[in-house]
């Protein structure tokens, strides 16, 4: 799901504005996709993960899988990283700044 995601916004690398924001609605909806499978399987996190100390939760073990995908592009985190440094200079010149 993660690398599907990110595939659809590499053609979008190339304007780190319009980047972001289709990332962050990407990330609204893995979120959302993580947290029903986390409800699905509840009672497995509860009941077997969280007495294994070495192991992590469904939800968090979500959450790294999308980040090691981020990770794994440098394009991706090179254009992530140029847009988030425009919208902190944008937000320092007192400009709006949809966050």
């Amino acid at each position: 799901q993660v690398v599907k995601v990110l595939e659809k916004l590499t053609p979008l690398t190339m304007e780190p504005a319009s980047f972001l924001q289709e990332i962050e609605k990407e990330w609204q909806t893995y979120c959302n996709q993580l947290l029903t499978i986390r409800s699905i399987f509840l009672y497995l996190d509860r009941t077997f993960v969280l007495q294994q100390s070495q192991m992590k939760s469904i939800f968090d073990m979500g959450l790294l899988l999308f980040r090691q995908q981020i990770e794994k592009s440098p394009a991706t985190e090179r254009t992530l990283s140029s847009g988030l440094v425009q919208m902190i200079t944008q937000e320092r010149r007192g400009d709006h700044v949809d966050r």
